[in-house]
């Protein structure tokens, strides 16, 4: 159910860069136990930040550090 979530969000933002889209799936992959959902929410982070690829490396450098 939260796997078919993360991937509705992303598919509806996409290239958006929309920043509550963004800050949603931030915190799912920060408090997410589910290893796949996690790893989805970290690839649509890529589908709606496609075009600003600079913030998303940070974004992705920074969520790995936490």
């Amino acid at each position: 159910m939260r796997y078919g979530g993360v991937l509705s969000l992303g598919s509806a933002y996409a290239g958006t860069s929309n920043p509550q889209a963004i800050k949603k799936l931030l915190h799912i992959t920060a408090i997410e136990t589910q290893p796949d959902v996690s790893k989805i929410a970290c690839s649509m982070l890529g589908l709606i930040m496609i075009f600003d690829k600079e913030s998303l490396v940070e974004l992705i450098e920074l969520n790995l550090q936490s």
